[in-house]
């Protein structure tokens, strides 16, 4: 359908105020501090775990030196989806624009590719406890009890389930130096938290833990090991309010494939009908595939 002097007969006419309603101006992805850029130029990329070694053991003397192999993980594929969208315009309601409809619709357009990615990229955290909706090489979903290649487990879910709060951010971050921090062939390496992501709700909550300087919600004249420990983020695009998510310090990290992108704008014009269409095109794809990356608490 095109766009016509039929949409709004007001908008003919100069004696409005003001139109509003097509677009928001302060709008600024949300996306880019969580995900790390990978270009592409496939249907899918692959992502394959392969073990290194385990401790070294004790070489007894006069004994042969004992030799190992490497263990193959888990592969997961992210597969890159195109997104397009547009509108046409009757040559009608160019001409009797009044209120820059023409270049307004087209920063419209451009703002919901903006509302789009950010949505596309917040449901991999929306879904991070679901197995039907996303799960890692191992078939598990993104944060839950993962199999190492080594034949050992590690989880990157909180093994008790609670609300944003001193105590299980406490909790988060030890668990992600301790039983998360091992390799595919089961060895202790570093890790830490380094993001805190919540829904709009817990920002309050998430101030209170990380910007107070004494321990909050307490008459302890103690100080608060958790100010300034990792930097807080809102994400608008949660839908569960009482999950937060920690991102780690791990150099795999939860990516975003671009093929095209930044997103191609492109108009042309009807020969029979003057009709103009302009229309968006992009390929991009949201994914993970080491849960080391992140750490979840689904809430209460």
């Amino acid at each position: 359908m095109s766009i016509t002097t039929g949409l709004k007969k007001e908008a003919l006419r100069k004696d409005l105020k003001m139109l509003w309603g097509i677009l928001d101006k302060n709008y600024a992805f949300q996306y880019q501090d969580f995900f790390k850029t990978e270009k592409s130029n496939m249907n899918y990329e692959s992502y394959d775990s392969i073990s290194g070694f385990g401790l070294p053991p004790v070489k007894i003397q006069g004994k042969n030196t004992q030799y190992f192999e490497p263990r193959a993980g888990y592969a997961k594929n992210i597969v890159n989806i195109s997104y397009g969208m547009g509108f046409t315009i009757t040559r009608e309601m160019r001409e009797y624009n009044q209120y820059r409809l023409m270049e307004r619709f087209t920063e419209a357009l451009k703002q919901s590719v903006q509302v789009g990615v950010d949505t596309t990229g917040a449901s991999l955290f929306n879904n991070a406890f679901d197995s039907t909706a996303f799960t890692l090489g191992d078939g598990v979903e993104l944060c839950g009890t993962h199999t190492l290649a080594s034949g050992a487990t590690a989880a990157n879910e909180a093994a008790t389930r609670g609300d944003l709060s001193e105590a299980t951010l406490r909790q988060a971050l030890t668990d992600i130096r301790t039983t998360m921090a091992v390799d595919e062939a089961g060895k202790k390496i570093t890790l830490k938290g380094e993001k805190l992501i919540v829904h709009p709700n817990d920002e309050w909550v998430m101030d209170e833990i990380l910007k107070s300087t004494q321990v909050p919600e307490s008459n302890r004249n103690a100080i608060n090991p958790l100010n300034n420990k990792l930097k807080g983020y809102v994400y608008d695009y949660l839908s569960d309010e009482d999950a937060f998510f920690v991102l780690t310090s791990h150099a795999d990290k939860l990516v975003k494939q671009e093929v095209v992108w930044p997103a191609e704008f492109k108009q042309e014009n009807d020969f029979d009908s003057d009709d103009m269409k302009m229309k968006t095109f992009y390929i991009i794809a949201f994914g993970a595939y080491n849960f080391r990356s992140i750490y979840g608490n689904p809430g209460a």
